[in-house]
């Protein structure tokens, strides 16, 4: 996370508001079987994706794949008031990321419910920032061999290369971490010093 505390809660907006406009423009990422897509979102059919994208797709859960669809439907004659009643009832981050996720030609619209306007007003003055240190994030986002091997050619493989991360950690903190052989050789090409 940034290193100015008071971007950390619109750089979280910024990052769910990417994850509802990834999955609103492709239908085939809001699908409700998790294993299916995690597989479309490694695929290279569906587009050649950014490491952190694709986990960004892999890691949605329900609440992700209807804000996505919110995004999705609130097109210009859409549902838009029983769309945004659902939406009232959910945490004012997850409020503003839908509405951040939005095409800025949609968002007066939405704006106008008085919910959503109270809880977007209060990040409206840090996103420019954090959407820039996002960008930044992408831009100087650099996967190790082991990374770029396992994401490439394995779906659930950075499942396995986040678990040799949190394995070198734990070895760097001190701390027991139980291990295979496999995972221990992994841990060590995850270490700081070759990524």
């Amino acid at each position: 996370m940034p290193g100015r505390p008071e971007l950390r809660r619109p750089v979280a907006i910024a990052m769910l508001a990417r994850r509802y406009r990834l999955m609103a423009d492709r239908p085939e990422f809001m699908i409700s079987d998790p294993g299916e897509r995690i597989d479309k979102a490694y695929d290279t059919a569906y587009g050649n994706r950014h490491v952190i994208d694709r986990t960004l797709i892999a890691a949605a859960g329900e609440v992700d794949r209807l804000c996505a669809a919110a995004v999705r439907l609130s097109s210009p004659g859409g549902h838009r008031a029983a769309l945004l009643d659902v939406l009232g009832y959910l945490d004012a981050d997850t409020i503003c990321a839908v509405w951040w996720a939005l095409p800025e030609a949609r968002r007066p619209g939405v704006e106008r419910d008085p919910v959503v306007a109270h809880h977007v007003e209060g990040t409206k003055g840090l996103m420019d920032e954090a959407e820039a240190w996002l960008t930044e994030l992408y831009d100087e986002q650099t996967p190790s061999p082991a990374l770029d091997a396992l994401a490439n050619t394995d779906p659930r493989g950075l499942a396995e290369y986040n678990r040799a991360r949190v394995l070198a950690a734990k070895r760097r903190a001190g701390l027991a971490a139980d291990s295979s052989p496999e995972e221990d050789a992994l841990a060590a090409e995850t270490e700081p010093s070759s990524l």
